[in-house]
């Protein structure tokens, strides 16, 4: 399974999959909660988290995704931060391991988290990364091929990029590498110029040079016929006189 950091809104992913940060009554929150209720539709999605009723903390259920473009929303209920002695650290990862178990056993290929906890539930924001990549790097998917870590706000962004850790920058269903991008970019413009060199007469010229040289020991040593190779000769010698 492949782990993936995203600039991006999450309710704008393309994914089987979108996490919830949920509370145990299953109620709507704030933050990606809201964002998520939002997108989903909040009545429909409202109503179902009502009938279900209750999820421990540390655990995760299941709902349609609704008005969402993806199969389902999966509610993973998450420790508030209570001084660090509540086995909040423990509880925060058996919601990962919980959502990425729900998606397995969905045969779901793709899921989307927000960071869990790094918000209002006020944990230690480079701990709720390394629990988040820790759990989800060690659970061992069957069906899960791709989880994205998604990250809305730029303090966020930052923190992320001051681990480490490579970030790409989203769009609705095409997710693009920013750096990726700019290397590309880059690289074209040096072939551009290494064409443009080409056409110089001079540089022409020395390919010339080389290549009378150089070709026929390359096919000699391919074992390629001697009149073959006498012909090749013929040509490049030609071609290096209309270079001279």
């Amino acid at each position: 399974m492949n782990l993936s950091f995203v600039h991006a809104d999450i309710t704008t992913l393309h994914v089987d999959a979108v996490v919830l940060p949920a509370n145990e009554q299953l109620k709507m929150g704030s933050g990606a909660s809201a964002a998520i209720f939002h997108a989903a539709g909040v009545t429909q999605l409202a109503k179902r988290c009502a009938e279900l009723k209750h999820c421990n903390v540390g655990s995760a259920v299941v709902t349609e995704a609704f008005n969402l473009d993806a199969q389902a929303i999966i509610h993973a209920c998450v420790p508030k931060w209570r001084g660090g002695n509540h086995n909040e650290y423990e509880l925060l990862s058996t919601a990962y391991l919980c959502s990425l178990e729900l998606a397995d056993q969905m045969q779901l290929q793709s899921i989307a988290f927000p960071l869990l906890c790094a918000g209002n539930n006020h944990f230690n924001k480079e701990a709720a990364f390394s629990i988040a990549v820790d759990s989800i790097s060690k659970y061992e998917s069957k069906n899960i091929k791709q989880a994205f870590l998604v990250l809305y706000d730029d303090e966020l962004l930052s923190v992320a990029k001051s681990l480490g850790y490579l970030v790409l920058e989203g769009s609705p269903k095409n997710i693009k590498n920013s750096n990726m991008d700019k290397l590309s970019e880059d690289l074209r413009k040096l072939m551009q110029k290494a064409m443009d060199k080409l056409k110089e007469p001079e540089v022409q010229k020395k390919i010339a040079q080389i290549a009378v040289l150089v070709v026929p020991i390359i096919l000699k040593k391919c074992h390629v016929p001697d009149s073959v190779v006498s012909t090749v000769e013929q040509i490049l010698n030609i071609w290096n006189g209309d270079k001279a």
